[in-house]
């Protein structure tokens, strides 16, 4: 099943949900057909040239196959361990990010990373010998040669140790066993992944200054490491939103309380209270004692400020009846889960079967950075 939603395109694969962002799709598919073209030959009549372009089409989708079944074999190792990839992330080139796979323990996390580049080492060994021994012909000999080398580049820079390349998550295993702590663990991975990152990109850089064909290969080590930059830093905060949302709950996350405001009070006399929800999150609507609705500042937006005297707090309000619920004893973990999902905009966070708050993506993720910085946290909550 293919679908696209929002800026990800979404493909399942064997069940598990492979996505990549639209902009990667696009410039990866720029950046192939302007090497496909740079690299083709260019003294060759008109069969060579489809031969060519042929070639290069079955290269692009046997790299493409490379990449899932590296991706696969992490999801059987991980299997092995009852878990399993929650999705695989396409521009990550084989590097395993924590969306995908959250480790339980430092062995579990060191066995799922090496899966993929044993896979990967593998298959350019299959294709080597095929490529040497078996075939004749000179496209396909090329093809095969070509697809050996591109298993060979993943699996080798795969194993550089620097989070989230798989390496990296060997390393951040063995950092995670010695001090007992994931967040310490992911940290010095992350350092030395972001080393390898500039250092890739300045020597992307270079390549890309040695005109071509040096340069074709410039512009995909760029885009590589661009993407394993970026997928570093997120994952490093990823890791400490989990954590931090294991050890403690959502009201100890001071999620459990909102401001309220009474549905019949004009946009104008309650724009304070909505100004200030824009950094508390949404705003409880309250009507006889009961929570029956939700507003916050972007949803006035659309009215115009002429209007803010007439219109009333239940004219820009949103019904709490198909939204997600939530204890606020449950921990925090639960919650960031329930965000990471996809599915809602919104939750509301209950007590007693009363609702008492509401929170979004963005003030979740707030809370719990919050959390994270305070002094003493990870000593403190260590072990629970």
């Amino acid at each position: 099943m293919v679908r696209g939603v929002g800026r990800q395109f979404n493909v399942s694969v064997a069940g598990i949900p492979v996505r990549a962002s639209r902009g990667w799709i696009a410039l990866a598919a720029l950046l192939t057909a302007i090497s496909t073209n740079a690299l083709a030959p260019r003294q060759s009549d008109g069969w060579d040239l489809v031969a060519w372009y042929l070639a290069a089409a079955i290269v692009i989708l046997g790299a493409f196959g490379s990449l899932l079944l590296h991706e696969l074999a992490h999801h059987a190792m991980a299997r092995r361990f009852s878990e399993g990839l929650r999705g695989i992330h396409l521009p990550m080139i084989g590097g395993l990010d924590d969306t995908a796979y959250h480790p339980s323990n430092p062995r579990t996390e060191a066995w799922v990373a090496v899966a993929g580049p044993i896979a990967s080492l593998l298959l350019a060994l299959v294709l080597g010998a095929g490529w040497r021994y078996i075939f004749d012909g000179r496209l396909i000999t090329g093809v095969f040669g070509f697809l050996s080398l591109i298993n060979l580049t993943i699996a080798v820079a795969n194993m550089m140790p620097g989070y989230p390349l798989d390496g990296g998550r060997v390393f951040r295993a063995f950092a995670w066993y010695l001090t007992d702590d994931v967040i310490t663990g992911t940290r010095a991975a992350a350092t030395y992944g972001q080393a390898i990152g500039f250092a890739g990109l300045f020597a992307g850089f270079m390549m890309l200054a040695a005109g071509e064909p040096v340069s074709i290969w410039g512009a995909w080590a760029m885009l590589a490491f661009l993407t394993l930059n970026r997928a570093g830093r997120e994952g490093l905060m990823r890791t400490i939103w989990r954590e931090t949302g294991r050890r403690i709950t959502i009201e100890e996350a001071g999620l459990a309380h909102s401001r309220r405001v009474q549905h019949d009070r004009t946009i104008d006399d309650a724009i304070d209270e909505l100004l200030q929800s824009h950094a508390s999150g949404p705003l409880l609507v309250e009507h006889d004692g009961e929570i029956v609705a939700l507003t916050s500042l972007p949803q006035i937006r659309p009215v115009p400020r002429r209007l803010w005297t007439e219109r009333t707090i239940a004219d820009v309000s949103r019904p709490v009846d198909d939204l997600h619920r939530i204890d606020a004893q449950a921990p925090l973990l639960d919650l960031i889960e329930l965000f990471e999902s996809g599915n809602p905009e919104v939750v509301l966070i209950t007590r007693d079967d009363r609702i008492v708050a509401a929170t979004d993506r963005t003030h979740t993720q707030s809370r719990v950075s919050e959390q994270a910085r305070r002094p003493g946290f990870r000593q403190s909550r260590l072990g629970r």
